[in-house]
């Protein structure tokens, strides 16, 4: 493995254990070396993964299931072949971001009420490949691990993408947009079956649609997406999967809205929209899917309707994070909230602090930490509690990461000088 991508992921599982508290490993699947197993991955996974007899189903498994991760854009939950649930998420280190070259995996994972429900199984099934028993015995180190809520499953996920994301290992953007066209297949599916059906002109459709969408836009509605949706349900049955004659429809469209806009505008308006439109339908001619074709058109529509700029995002998201950061907060959370993508949020971020979105978390509750310790008489574990830890001794290693002591040590610091 290249020196710069170990470090990547050594650094990677390292804190997705912090976060986690529970160990991951890496799959290489381009160099099909063997896997990297972190520490505190569990025991009974990384026998299974040390073994000629049951290796091969645990790769497919990761196979599969970084796939899985990979169309919808998130991190997947999945249920490997013992019964034994995980988080997966691909890693894409080709520069065309492409083609999944790794994953990366946390195992040993249950929900709430399925260990003893999953043991026997898990046991038969293992004794059944490996007659030494010495695989069954592992399943014993499940006895006392902590059962998952539904909300740590998810919490656990994003973690993972956006340190998979932050360190490079898949582009974020990339992630983003397979979760837009995946939404939006979901979302369409049933829409574009009724249209199939339906004996009405579908090019006059198209065109009453696009007015429908230029009205929406015009008036800033909040069901724009619903109607979008309508839009591209009727696109889809109407090309009939003919990508040409789907750029043809969507330029044709494109045309409609605008028109529809610049009677509405002021001269000056008008000649930008005018000059913009030649570079939007070469932009729609080069895309090589449909679905690519559609996010592209939406972006296009919605160009011009948030006028947020990056000093106000960035604004809102620090605003966002200063006070909510005792809570278990997201970057989805603070894209919401600032009206902006995910992706955004972790670039501006990354650019105007030089941390992650995690990282500048941790920085504000450090300081309200030092904040705490100086001023008042609380405990370490209620001061780790009041800036959003989930345990002392996580709260303890972050804070030493930052000012190089410990929180005890700080404050006993700050009173011998006084």
């Amino acid at each position: 493995m290249d020196e710069i991508l170990l470090k990547k992921i050594d650094s990677v599982l390292s804190d997705i254990e912090n976060y986690t508290r529970y160990g991951a490993v890496y799959y290489d699947f381009k160099y099909k070396a063997r896997p990297y197993i972190g520490k505190a991955f569990c025991k009974l996974c990384s026998a299974c993964l040390d073994s000629n007899k049951t290796y091969q189903n645990c790769l497919q498994n990761a196979r599969d299931f970084s796939y899985q991760s990979w169309i919808r854009g998130e991190a997947y939950i999945f249920r490997c072949w013992l019964g034994i649930y995980g988080i997966i998420i691909p890693v894409c280190i080709e520069n065309d971001q492409s083609k999944i070259t790794g994953a990366i995996e946390i195992g040993g994972l249950f929900p709430v009420g399925q260990i003893q429900k999953n043991i026997p199984n898990i046991i038969s099934l293992l004794n059944k490949i490996d007659n030494t028993g010495n695989l069954s015995l592992l399943v014993s180190t499940f006895q006392g691990v902590k059962e998952l809520q539904q909300i740590e499953f998810i919490s656990f996920g994003e973690f993972m993408k956006e340190a998979l994301c932050s360190s490079g290992l898949v582009k974020p953007e990339t992630l983003l947009l397979n979760s837009e066209i995946w939404r939006q297949q979901n979302r369409i599916y049933e829409r574009t079956e009724e249209f199939k059906n339906i004996s009405i002109d579908k090019e006059k459709l198209i065109c009453f649609l696009s007015i429908e969408l230029a009205k929406k836009l015009e008036l800033n509605q909040g069901d724009f997406e619903e109607k979008f949706d309508e839009f591209v349900a009727a696109l889809k049955s109407f090309s009939e999967n003919n990508l040409e004659k789907s750029k043809s429809a969507a330029i044709t469209a494109l045309s409609i809205i605008k028109m529809y806009k610049m009677n509405n505008i002021d001269l000056n308006e008008q000649n930008i929209l005018i000059k913009n439109i030649p570079i939007e339908i070469e932009t729609i001619n080069r895309e090589d899917n449909f679905e690519k074709l559609i996010i592209k058109l939406k972006k296009i529509l919605l160009s011009k309707q948030n006028q947020t700029t990056k000093n106000e995002i960035l604004a809102k998201v620090i605003s966002f994070i200063e006070n909510n950061f005792h809570k278990n907060i997201r970057v989805e959370d603070a894209a919401d909230f600032a009206g902006s993508s995910t992706s955004t949020i972790m670039h501006r971020i990354r650019n105007e602090t030089g941390m992650t979105f995690s990282e500048y978390i941790n920085a504000t509750r450090i300081k309200e930490a030092k904040r705490l310790l100086v001023y008042t008489d609380l405990s370490i574990g209620e001061i780790a509690d009041r800036c959003g830890f989930s345990d002392q001794s996580y709260f303890s290693k972050v804070f030493y990461k930052h000012i190089s002591i410990s929180p005890r040590e700080f404050r006993n610091m700050l009173y011998q000088k006084k």
